[in-house]
């Protein structure tokens, strides 16, 4: 079953295509901005800003009044494991996911953001990091290590986070 018939029944279908932030450099989508993600730390004169900018390769969203995002990164074979990611080696899909959430989507619930290998076959969307309450949102398999619940996703996001600044 392919991810079109996982998700029919909340009508989740691809919304954006190469969606950049921080830059608006040849064939983007049109709905790509030019303002920069940021990240900040403490307050007052010790405050740090990060400024990142980035390219999302595709972000599906659902069609059915609720507007539930996931994004997704290409890969000809396989993406990070999730230990490549709270470890810090790989913050590309936490990158993404503050993205939507600042700067195309705020407000919008997020299922989760994941890798698209061209060649996985069944398995092929199965690493990522995937809400397990929105899984009729992503059609992955509830039983993969990359599907979390709300406490391990917030976790595994606070991770991140602090990895950035490492």
């Amino acid at each position: 079953m392919d991810v079109e018939e996982k998700t029919r029944s909340r009508d989740v279908r691809p919304a954006f295509f190469e969606l950049a932030f921080g830059m608006k450099i040849g064939a983007v989508d049109p709905h790509s901005t030019d303002r920069k993600l940021e990240f900040r730390r403490g307050s007052g004169d010790k405050a740090e800003t990060i400024n990142v900018r980035g390219q999302i390769d595709r972000v599906d969203v659902a069609h059915d009044g609720s507007g539930t995002a996931i994004a997704y990164d290409y890969k000809l074979s396989r993406g990070a494991t999730q230990d490549d990611m709270r470890e810090g080696r790989a913050l590309q899909l936490h990158i993404y996911l503050a993205a939507l959430e600042q700067l195309f989507l705020p407000g919008n619930r997020i299922a989760g953001a994941g890798y698209f290998a061209i060649k996985g076959g069944d398995a092929r969307r199965n690493q990522g990091l995937y809400r397990k309450e929105f899984a009729e949102y992503t059609g992955v398999r509830t039983q993969t290590a990359s599907t979390l619940s709300d406490a391990d996703w917030e976790r595994v996001r606070d991770e991140m986070r602090a990895r950035i600044w490492e």
